[in-house]
């Protein structure tokens, strides 16, 4: 799960938290409980600096735990691993430098994973800080108002799906003339 809000005037909070559930052999009709064997969560705390989409600061966390320390596992911080991302940019590039810098070390594997999710919920989660937008845009017209930017997302992507459905409507596509 990830979630942002607008925290403060141009910056944005992203928190995330993956859950993998793992489950025990077990008779046909049981108890739910009877089929918990082992959880790994990891949870971030972003804060992406706008214009620029830049991590501000970044916390992470891990926890696994098992039916005998269900109540009392504690969470085992991760934040030596994430540090240099603190001041990178949060868009194009950053999916290669995750996957270089934590690709080859299975244990990180679940922290990538949660990672990698960062950069498009940031896409989803901007919505929050719209209502400036229009505003912006009448100060710098190089600022887009409304709409995503050609390749910001798998829905904005040059001669994508949304352009070629564009296209076929008769609406002018931002990328053709």
């Amino acid at each position: 799960m990830i979630d942002g809000h607008e925290s403060a005037a141009a910056e944005m909070q992203l928190t995330a938290q993956t859950t993998d559930l793992h489950f025990a052999p077990a008779g046909a009709v049981v108890r739910p409980m009877e089929r918990f064997a082992e959880q790994l969560e990891v949870r971030l705390v972003v804060e992406v600096e706008f214009p620029a989409l830049t991590i501000g600061r970044l916390e992470a966390a891990e926890r696994r735990r098992g039916a005998a320390d269900l109540e009392d596992a504690a969470w085992r911080a991760r934040g030596e691993a994430v540090a240099w991302l603190v001041g990178r940019r949060l868009g194009g590039g950053i999916t290669a430098e995750l996957l270089a810098r934590l690709g080859g070390a299975p244990d990180d594997r679940p922290l990538l994973d949660t990672l990698l999710m960062l950069a498009p919920a940031l896409v989803q989660c901007a919505a929050a800080m719209s209502e400036a937008w229009p505003l912006a845009f009448r100060a710098n017209p190089s600022v887009v108002a409304m709409g995503g930017l050609t390749d910001s997302c798998y829905m904005w992507r040059r001669d994508g799906a949304l352009d070629r459905a564009r296209a076929a409507e008769g609406n002018r596509s931002p990328w053709r003339p």
